[in-house]
């Protein structure tokens, strides 16, 4: 367990070697973005309620432009809502389950069925609360430490990263069976293999979203772990976790 856990914060050191208007910027392409005067912005296509109960389910945005164009930071389902993508620094990871077990998978030619990304050159290091924290208890700490750190708009999207051990978590990784009919809330539930995390290191990547947060308040975060990327559904962080934001 150490050699793995030291692999995977090496991994995440690598990584770290976007915002403005409220109002979306729509291009021709279908792709959202909220401009930033700060040297990086939030772009995303799709959105989590429409691909789940839209069925928008299919291909909606390639992962190579993200993965060659570097410094991208990017998650999402995967198309066809058949695993979680969770691109660090253009590398692009995916969990999906595989034989009934989570399988971390490196794909640049995936798609995502709704994905949101930004580009981030460079991240500042910030302490979390020093407590054992819960998921809407992350969430205020990023809007506090976020504003603390001259990002004061709390409705304004924001890509980070976080790095800690979590005492507990329960997580999913989408895993869906196309039937042939549309989407309903009733499937919802059952196209997550749920799985569930203890003592574990992990390194995190979140956006704070509100048409991206498939979760209650404001962001949407995936684990990733020595074995594979999860959606967090519920958590308890560990005190000591770091919270990465990008730089100004």
């Amino acid at each position: 367990m150490k050699l793995r856990q030291t692999t995977l914060i090496a991994a995440l050191a690598l990584t770290l070697g976007a915002c403005a208007t409220q109002n979306p910027i729509t291009s021709s392409s279908g792709v959202n973005a909220a401009p930033s005067p700060r040297g990086w912005a939030v772009q995303w296509r799709g959105v989590g309620s429409d691909t789940l109960m839209k069925s928008e389910i299919g291909a909606t945005k390639s992962l190579r432009p993200l993965a060659e164009a570097g410094n991208m930071y990017a998650l999402g389902p995967v198309s066809g809502i058949k695993g979680e993508i969770a691109m660090w620094n253009s590398d692009p990871l995916m969990g999906m389950v595989v034989n009934g077990k989570p399988t971390l998978v490196r794909d640049p030619d995936a798609h995502g069925s709704w994905l949101v990304w930004s580009q981030v050159k460079g991240w500042k290091a910030v302490p979390m609360p020093n407590r054992t924290l819960s998921y809407p208890e992350i969430n205020a700490a990023v809007d506090e430490l976020a504003s603390a750190n001259g990002i004061t708009d709390p409705n304004m999207p924001l890509p980070f990263l976080m790095q800690g051990k979590i005492e507990s978590a329960s997580v999913h990784i989408v895993n869906y069976t196309d039937d042939g009919k549309p989407m309903t809330k009733e499937k919802v539930g059952i196209l997550k293999t749920r799985f569930h995390l203890n003592n574990e290191t992990v390194a995190v990547l979140g956006f704070r979203s509100s048409r991206h947060s498939t979760n209650p308040g404001t962001i949407h975060m995936h684990a990733r772990t020595a074995d594979a990327i999860y959606h967090i559904d519920e958590v308890k962080l560990a005190p000591g976790a770091v919270l990465y934001l990008p730089e100004r």
